[in-house]
């Protein structure tokens, strides 16, 4: 053969090429393996997320729900509060008045008696 090679030569290259290319055959089997096996690693990671996700809206929604309850709550307490500061303050104004004609009536009464045991 020209070039030096031998037919033994040339059999032995080539039969190394075919182990190189099954070799790289097989490895490319197994990272198409790992490539669908991430695949659906990444489709159920993405399914749990979108679970997670809506549970979370749904979290979120029902936690709008309760704030705006609680709000009216707190706005009915405020408002029950005003009308009773108003209520105690009237009831408090009314006992003072009540007091007061009392001791009106008191002192108008000792003045009839002072006029009384005067005369």
């Amino acid at each position: 053969m020209d070039g030096g090679g031998t037919a033994t030569d040339l059999q032995q290259a080539l039969e190394l090429r075919e182990q190189e290319l099954c070799e790289s055959a097989e490895m490319g089997k197994l990272l198409l393996q790992r490539l669908h096996k991430m695949t659906e690693d990444l489709r159920q990671a993405e399914e749990e997320h979108a679970l997670v996700r809506t549970e979370l809206q749904a979290e979120v929604e029902h936690l709008k729900k309760e704030k705006t309850l609680i709000l009216r709550r707190m706005a009915a307490l405020v408002s029950r509060a005003r009308r009773s500061q108003m209520d105690l303050l009237l009831s408090e104004e009314a006992h003072r008045m009540v007091l007061q004609g009392a001791e009106n009536q008191a002192q108008s009464a000792e003045n009839v008696i002072s006029t009384l045991r005067a005369e």
